[in-house]
This record gives C-alpha cells, sequence and structure tokens, in this order.
C-alpha cells in the first residue's frame, strides 16, 4: 500500500520522537533496528551499529532529556517501496537536566536556541523501522554552541 511507510516514520516522529510515548516505540522500531550515520553511529566513523533495543531507545531520549523543548519537525517525506526519506528540522532552547553531560558539556553558558536540520533514511519490513541512516548540519549545530572544533565533539 503506497504512503503506508511514510505514515509510519511520520507517526515515530510525532507519536514518539516528539511526544516520547513508549508503547509507540515498541510498536514502530524493530528490536534490533541498525541506525548508522555520524548522529546515531559511531561517533568517530559514522559506521553502523547494531544497536539493542534499549541503547537505541536511550540515545533519542538523550536529546529529549538535554533539550526538553525541543521542536522536530519533518519539512518532506518521500517513500520508494519499503525505504523512506526524510529532511527534518529541530529546535530547542535551553538545555534541560544533567542526565545528558556528553551534550551539555558542548554548549556555551548562555546558549538560548538552536536549530538544525537533517536527513534521515529508513527502511521498514513488516511494519516496522529496521534501519536507520542519519545526517544533520552538525556544523551549524557545533558552531551555534561555540564549540572550537569538529574534534571536541567527535572525542566525546
Amino acid at each position: 500500500m503506497h504512503g503506508h511507510n511514510k505514515a509510519i516514520i511520520s507517526r515515530a516522529v510525532e507519536e514518539y520522537l516528539v511526544g516520547q510515548c513508549e508503547e509507540v516505540f515498541r510498536e514502530l522500531f524493530a528490536p534490533h533496528c541498525v541506525a548508522g550515520g555520524p548522529d546515531v553511529g559511531d561517533p568517530n566513523d559514522g559506521m553502523p551499529v547494531h544497536m539493542s533495543f534499549a541503547a537505541f531507545r536511550d540515545h533519542s531520549l538523550m536529546y529529549k532529556s538535554a533539550f526538553p523543548d525541543m521542536e522536530f519537525r519533518v519539512d518532506e517525506i518521500i517513500e520508494e517501496g519499503d525505504r523512506v526519506a526524510a529532511r527534518w528540522t529541530v529546535r530547542g532552547g535551553d538545555c534541560g537536566n544533567s542526565e545528558a553531560v556528553g551534550i551539555r558539556r558542548r554548549v556555551a553558558p548562555g546558549t538560548q536556541q538552536f536549530s538544525a536540520s537533517g536527513v534521515a533514511f529508513c527502511r521498514l519490513h513488516g511494519g516496522r523501522i529496521v534501519e536507520i541512516w542519519q545526517l544533520s548540519d552538525l556544523v551549524t549545530l557545533l558552531k551555534r554552541f561555540e564549540c572550537a572544533t569538529l574534534g571536541q565533539e567527535a572525542a566525546v
């Protein structure tokens, strides 16, 4: 059915990434989803990693913890067979609690607002997300957070 996989990705964004609904995460993400790219894979080389269900969930929750007012929007979404490509924008404000120390220590004191964009390529099987490859505009984000070099980002 055309458009079904787009609807799953849109629901994952709205109900899980934005709404933090744990049941939706368990329903839409495969237990051993493969994640890759600098944002979700190995921070040094961006190669894919096999994340456990809990590790993948914790990774996404870390950002919401660091930026509790984070707004995530899908700007464009395209479906072709079992693949979905989405261009997105995220906006947020002051860092939240100290649970996301890795992110917080990279943010200059007094940083108020940020915006970043990126793309995600997903593969679905049986109505569940089985692969995610993501690339975001980390350079713009690091400049906003006043990090001295990209090496600071990779060293964390």
